[in-house]
């Protein structure tokens, strides 16, 4: 077995990763994509890039205040429905939501890079059309690389149309799929659906979640077989 400390962003997606890179990952029910997204953000974390996590779903209180203890000065949380905790809170109006996201791609870019993490799409499908929301997500897709940035998304299977995944695969530079095993408790596979501008080996990966008290210490094992 092998621990996320030792499989790092080298390892997921090759030793350089691409600057203006979108990444989307497609998750089944928990297979638990927000902890692979905040095992990301520890390693991005790490290396002292500006990292942003933006919010669309609506955590547990417990669970936010959690993650803005950690804010610093190259870590930050936007919050779209409570403007009681984080650095930033903005309107999950698309309009809003997408002037905030653009100001903070200004704002933070370094020489070293900026990274944003999504948790989740799957919000704003409630509230919305599929072709606003796609529309939202074409627009983050060129705002990333017209400022250089490195972005991750999180969606869920199964609440949005085979067609409207299909159209924001079109759209990604780097697709990952998120399977659970039902046969094995807490096992799951990783698949790369597809990859642009990374020479990525491996097609499949099995990797194993423990979850802790704290969403913060909850990690990510790749294993080598189930």
């Amino acid at each position: 077995m092998k621990d996320i400390s030792d499989c790092t962003i080298e390892y997921l997606f090759g030793k350089e990763l691409p600057r203006e890179q979108n990444f989307l990952f497609i998750e089944d029910i928990n297979a638990k994509g927000h902890l692979f997204l905040l095992n990301l953000t520890k390693d991005f974390i790490k290396r002292g890039l500006n990292v942003v996590l933006v919010l669309l779903d609506s955590v547990p209180s417990n669970v936010l205040e959690e993650l803005v203890v950690k804010e610093s000065e190259n870590f930050s949380v936007v919050n779209t429905y409570s403007n009681l905790y984080s650095k930033y809170y903005t309107s999950i109006q698309l309009h809003e939501l997408n002037l905030t996201l653009k100001a903070l791609r200004r704002q933070l870019k370094s020489e070293k890079g900026l990274i944003m993490l999504f948790w989740s799409l799957n919000p704003l499908f409630i509230h919305f059309s599929s072709n606003d929301v796609i529309h939202f997500y074409s627009e983050n897709v060129k705002h990333a690389i017209e400022n250089n940035t490195i972005e991750f998304y999180l969606i869920g299977k199964g609440i949005i149309e085979d067609m409207v995944i299909r159209r924001l695969i079109a759209i990604s530079h780097c697709v990952l799929e998120l399977e659970k095993d039902s046969s094995h408790e807490n096992k799951c596979d990783l698949v790369y659906l597809k990859t642009m501008g990374m020479n990525i080996h491996q097609n499949i990966l099995h990797y194993e979640y423990k979850e802790e008290n704290s969403i913060w210490d909850s990690k990510i094992f790749i294993i080598d077989h189930l």
